[in-house]
């Protein structure tokens, strides 16, 4: 199940605990349409908080929890773990590990919020490879 941080009630979470379910939490996009939202949803950041300080809750009950990069951050889940953990489950940034793919509209980038190219080859090991790239000119430019 995908939920996105504070938009999915703490009450919601605890009735869909205990049923053999892998969480993936999603971080609040505060960009583009989660602008429009948050301007009424006033609740949106206390949502994340009691999602932040329940976290061992939903880590005890539910099969599975993972984290989109955006979620992690918003949740300050580096806080709550040890370094060990952290090293051992951290797959690293986007474009790392993984890409963003949309099959609707035929394009790919590194994230859902960065630059989407089109899709120019059926092999998936091709783009990737070509977002691996792309991340290390960006990083390239960053430190130059």
């Amino acid at each position: 199940m995908h939920v996105i941080a504070g938009i999915v009630p703490w009450e919601t979470l605890v009735r869909l605990s205990n049923n053999n379910i892998k969480l993936l939490i999603l971080g609040y996009k505060t960009w583009g349409r989660g602008i429009q939202y948050a301007e009424n949803h006033n609740e949106i950041q206390q949502n994340i908080h009691i999602l932040e300080t329940r976290l061992p809750y939903l880590m005890e009950h539910f099969a599975l929890v993972s984290f989109d990069n955006l979620a992690l951050e918003q949740l300050h889940m580096r806080d709550h773990v040890s370094d060990e953990e952290w090293e051992k489950c951290y797959m690293g940034d986007d474009g790392t590990h993984t890409m963003y793919l949309d099959m609707v509209e035929e394009k790919y980038a590194v994230s859902s919020v960065s630059t989407r190219e089109p899709i120019f080859s059926n092999d998936i090991r091709v783009l990737f490879a070509s977002v691996k790239r792309r991340k290390s000119w960006t990083l390239q430019e960053y430190n130059d």
